[in-house]
């Protein structure tokens, strides 16, 4: 009933979850910054933050990485600084990997185990059609039931198409790949490569959940833009207040963070669903 939905037991029941935040300047430089440096709204309503911290607690990463046809000419440079990657995550961090092509493929689930996802990158192949929405699917599914801080890094030099490029090629659509970003909450990294990447897809996969996109023109780019997924995730903060609306109703509240000075951009994710009754 609307009365016992009301209740001071039940509006005090749930708190909105913490909030994860990068702060940089207009160069897209890393910024230290506290509390002080910033305000919170949600749903245009200004909010009190009760803690503000660095990330620093272990973070569940599924690595997705395109093996489509398309990426042949690009094997080897993948291989070598996706294998750099999985080096330079922290060994607390969790780390599953997902390729896909025409479908989605399970190399390992999470774990600390590294050697596992070097073996994997080892075998990789490219071929067939590039099924990015059932790979990125499969990657949120996997991180559904996991605590904590929740990423996905993607790297992808197309857009979803079969192999001949004359239809889709995903079971799963773009708009039900963001309602299950919504409910998981994973921030995803995109690193687009070459001339045909579906920029718009990526850069909106990335601002609804916090993310960042970084862009290589060939392979031999890869790196450095591997590295700039390795320090975004160390340079994180997480931030938790206690909403000013504390209906339990299920529905959206979107969530902006802004920082108080001129010149500086606060990423994170767009919001989030509180509890029904």
């Amino acid at each position: 009933s609307a009365t016992r939905a009301f209740s001071p037991c039940r509006m005090k029941s749930w708190v909105p979850p913490t909030s994860e935040v990068t702060m940089q300047d207009s160069g897209r430089n890393y910024m230290d910054v506290t509390a002080a440096d910033l305000d919170v709204f949600e749903d245009d309503v200004r909010q009190t933050v009760d803690t503000f911290q660095e990330a620093v607690d272990p973070v569940s990463i599924v690595l997705t990485l395109d093996s489509s046809g398309s990426m042949k000419k690009s094997a080897e440079l993948v291989k070598s600084t996706a294998t750099d990657f999985v080096r330079a995550v922290r060994p607390e961090d969790s780390l599953a990997l997902i390729t896909f092509a025409d479908r989605p493929t399970f190399e390992h689930v999470l774990a600390t185990n590294r050697s596992w996802s070097i073996e994997a990158i080892r075998k990789y192949t490219a071929s067939g059609g590039t099924a990015l929405y059932d790979g990125l699917w499969n990657s949120l599914l996997h991180l559904k039931g996991t605590r904590g801080r929740r990423s996905i890094v993607l790297l992808s030099d197309g857009r979803d198409e079969n192999n001949p490029g004359t239809a889709p090629g995903s079971t799963h659509r773009l708009d039900e790949v963001l309602t299950l970003q919504r409910q998981v909450g994973a921030t995803i990294y995109a690193v687009g490569l070459g001339q045909n990447v579906d920029r718009p897809v990526l850069e909106r996969l990335a601002e609804v959940s916090g993310g960042q996109t970084y862009y290589a023109d060939d392979a031999t780019a890869l790196a450095s833009q591997f590295r700039r997924v390795v320090e975004d995730l160390r340079r994180r903060y997480v931030l938790s207040y206690s909403s000013t609306n504390r209906r339990a109703d299920g529905n959206w509240r979107r969530v902006e963070i802004r920082p108080r000075a001129e010149g500086q951009v606060a990423t994170s994710a767009g919001g989030y669903f509180p509890p029904t009754e």
